[in-house]
């Protein structure tokens, strides 16, 4: 089976959608589909790009800087070639590529995915938190919706990314198919001093870690004021936020840090890679993630196969959490997160390897990439079906 995929494939690698695709991508061709990548130059160096590059990883020029991956030459490839494939399967909602190859796919009768992969509709909750929300409710109205809601399927990767999608558009082809994650990578034990000679914290110290995007929609804010009052009742402790800043959000992050009654219990290191971040999982006392949405949320799968509970927001899709006996999925409310915090941090049912051999387990049960991958498989299948089945009926 052909399977083309458009994606953003920024090398940065502490980008999710990035990260989710080529592991996808490696673990389709471990089961022998042929799989064809075409993405754009942005956020690639011309070196990164001639190591990249090849017959099954296609490349174009984009003609701006922006998140909209505005490239003519890849819509002129894929009006040309979508009928070559037996799926075309597009990432994202808010770029040309998935507008125009949901029409090359359209006018080639070929079948075809959009995986919003974050993207949300508009939804009100989420125009709250994020900029140039009239931009993309524009983009939306006059050229996404149309891409969502003519697909075979949308593939959501969790309920709320589904919740989201089924308020705007108007369609029954809707699959929830979940991020995965390379369980291998994490199940390595780092010596946990590479904290201290990296970031100056000594091994005594209870760690609490936000790990992600620093952007408006993540409630930043709201996590330094929870931090306020629960270092109040763990005065030896400190709290790491690290992660990529969005157009510049970690200067509004560090003010309010400045402005805390001890401002040095909280790090701001930026991006944490290898062994660090590897470190600062696996000795952390709690994950936080008091994101207002999430379509997923990679880092909770993370945390929890680096044996560290997990407190979550209501914003994201992690019910589960408390479900499975892994953490908390809590409002936004300042005293309960305080509370929850220091109830996590001192109980044995979330410290320890009891804890850390079932939250791993659970991982490598249900978010391992080959059982992902067959569902994609499935999916696939069934659409080459009913395409088959449409064509020899004569309609």
């Amino acid at each position: 089976m052909k399977i083309l995929i458009y994606s953003i494939y920024l090398p940065d690698i502490t980008d999710g959608v990035s990260n989710s695709t080529r592991e996808l991508v490696a673990s389709l061709i471990q089961k022998d589909l042929d799989v064809t990548v075409c993405m754009t130059d942005l956020g690639w160096t011309e070196k990164e790009l001639q190591k990249q590059r090849s017959e099954k990883l296609l490349i174009f020029k984009a003609w701006s800087s922006s998140g909209a991956d505005f490239a003519p030459d890849l819509f002129v490839y894929l009006m040309k070639n979508c009928k070559n494939f037996d799926v075309v399967q597009l990432h994202g909602t808010f770029n040309f590529p998935t507008v125009f190859g949901a029409y090359a796919a359209r006018i080639s009768k070929t079948p075809y995915i959009v995986c919003p992969r974050g993207n949300f509709i508009p939804t009100p909750t989420i125009q709250m938190h994020t900029r140039n929300t009239f931009f993309k409710k524009l983009f939306f109205k006059l050229f996404a919706q149309k891409s969502l809601t003519k697909a075979n399927w949308v593939v959501c990767s969790s309920d709320v990314e589904w919740g989201a999608t089924k308020e705007h558009i108007h369609t029954d082809n809707l699959a929830y198919i979940p991020n995965g994650l390379n369980t291998s990578t994490y199940l390595r034990y780092v010596d946990p001093t590479i904290i201290k000679d990296k970031l100056g914290i000594e091994p005594d110290r209870p760690i609490f870690l936000f790990l992600g995007r620093l952007s408006e929609e993540k409630a930043i804010p709201f996590l330094i004021d929870v931090w306020e009052r629960t270092f109040q009742k763990i005065p030896e402790a400190c709290l790491v936020i690290a992660g990529a800043s969005n157009r510049g959000y970690e200067k509004e992050i560090a003010k309010r840090v400045v402005n805390l009654t001890y401002p040095d219990s909280v790090l701001l290191p930026g991006v944490v890679t290898g062994d660090l971040k590897l470190a600062l999982l696996q000795q952390s006392r709690c994950l936080l993630l008091p994101s207002h949405f999430e379509s997923f949320g990679n880092v909770v799968l993370e945390a929890l196969i680096s044996g560290t509970p997990v407190i979550a927001s209501i914003g994201t899709p992690w019910k589960s959490l408390e479900e499975n006996g892994f953490g908390k999925w809590l409002p936004w409310k300042i005293k309960i997160w305080t509370d929850t915090i220091l109830d996590i941090s001192l109980n044995e049912d979330y410290q320890g390897e009891t804890f850390s051999e079932r939250s791993r387990q659970w991982v490598i049960d249900n978010f391992n990439w080959s059982t992902i991958a067959d569902r994609y498989i499935k999916l696939y299948e069934t659409i080459k079906h009913n395409k088959e089945a449409i064509h020899l009926s004569g309609l």
